[in-house]
């Protein structure tokens, strides 16, 4: 049941990460338009930026779910099988390490981005703490996802 409810959200966030580039066309457009037609709309480039940081970090826990992010298999094409799964344990176990610490340290970010209220300097100042937000919650669902594949790994044959 877990499982389901997992990758659920990760093609929930994987969907939201596509409509998110057409909210990203959108955004460029008018600032396009209204910079030719009347005057440029103030903060669309920078919501823009923000909307394709989210788009990002919802779109990588669906790829590391259904393996179609890159990966080099050059060498670990050539090795025994039985080799092959101990480097590929490794590997996600480096992987659910480094990414445990990187989602804590994206935590503790947005945590003071929130409590100092932190913003994008310009003419219409945007809090950054909602896009960090996004970018904790997709680097948990990495993180949680890498280590249901660690599991999986460590339990084939």
């Amino acid at each position: 049941m877990k499982r389901n409810i997992f990758s659920f959200i990760n093609r929930l966030f994987a969907e939201f990460s596509g409509w998110f580039l057409l909210a990203i066309m959108i955004l460029l457009i008018l600032d396009f338009t209204s910079r030719a037609i009347i005057h440029p709309l103030q903060g669309v480039s920078e919501l823009a930026v923000f909307v394709l940081v989210a788009s990002v970090y919802f779109g990588i826990p669906h790829c590391e779910e259904t393996k179609t992010h890159v990966k080099v298999e050059l060498f670990t094409s050539i090795l025994p099988v039985k080799l092959r799964k101990i480097v590929n344990v490794f590997t996600y176990l480096i992987a659910v390490v480094t990414s445990g610490i990187v989602t804590y340290t994206i935590l503790m970010n947005m945590l003071k981005a929130y409590h100092t209220r932190e913003a994008v300097a310009g003419t219409v100042p945007l809090q950054t703490y909602p896009v960090k937000v996004i970018m904790f919650l997709g680097f948990l669902f990495y993180f949680i996802q890498l280590a249901i594949n660690l599991l999986k790994e460590v339990k084939s044959k």
